[in-house]
C-alpha cells in the first residue's frame, strides 16, 4: 500500500470511523490530474506529476488537507458515494429479477411498472460514526414502501433477490 493509499485509510477511519480496504480506494491518472475514487465515485481531483507523488508524504499530506478543506463533513460524504456506488452497481438489475420474481407472485403489473428501487440511510441521525444502516427501499410513492434492511460492511454485499421479494409481498398483501 502506498503512502497515500495509507494516509486515506487513516482519514476515513479518524474522521468517519469507516474502515476502508485498500482496493476500495482507486487512484486514477487522468492527464495531468490524479482523480481519486473510493468505490467507484470520485472523492477529489488534483494536479499530480508522476507516480512518484503516491509515495510523497508531503503530497499525501496536502491533498488529506484539501479533502479536510472540502468535505466539512467526511463521514457525510463517504456515506453519499457508498450509496451512489451501491445504486449504481446493484439497483436496475435487482430492480429486474425481483420484478420478476414478484410478477410470478402474481402482484399487479401496474404496479410493478412504477416501483422505484434504491438503497437508503435508515440510521438515526445521530449516529456519527462508522457506516449507516442502509436498506433497500421499494416503494410506488403512494401505498407500498418495503426497506429492506442490507449489511453494507460485507464485501460483497449479499443481495438475495428471493427475500428481498418475499419481504416485499408481506407489505404489499
Amino acid at each position: 500500500m502506498n503512502i497515500l493509499t495509507e494516509k486515506l485509510v487513516e482519514l476515513a477511519e479518524d474522521e468517519a470511523g469507516i474502515k476502508l480496504q485498500e482496493k476500495e480506494i482507486e487512484l486514477v491518472v487522468e492527464d495531468s490530474d490524479l482523480v481519486i475514487k473510493i468505490w467507484g465515485e470520485e472523492l477529489i481531483a488534483t494536479e499530480y506529476i508522476d507516480e512518484n507523488d503516491f509515495e510523497d508524504g508531503d503530497f499525501a499530506d496536502e491533498l488529506i488537507g484539501a479533502i479536510k478543506d472540502e468535505y466539512y463533513d467526511f463521514r457525510e460524504r463517504l456515506i453519499e458515494m457508498k450509496l451512489d456506488s451501491l445504486n449504481l452497481a446493484h439497483t436496475d438489475l435487482l430492480k429486474d429479477k425481483v420484478i420478476d420474481i414478484l410478477s410470478k407472485s402474481k402482484v399487479d403489473s401496474s404496479l410493478l411498472a412504477i416501483l422505484d428501487f434504491e438503497f437508503i440511510d435508515v440510521s438515526s441521525k445521530d449516529k456519527d460514526l462508522g457506516l449507516p444502516n442502509v436498506a433497500l427501499r421499494i416503494t410506488d410513492f403512494e401505498k407500498v414502501e418495503c426497506d429492506y434492511p442490507i449489511d453494507v460492511a460485507k464485501n460483497p454485499i449479499v443481495l438475495d433477490e428471493k427475500k428481498i421479494a418475499d419481504e416485499f409481498l408481506k407489505k404489499y398483501r
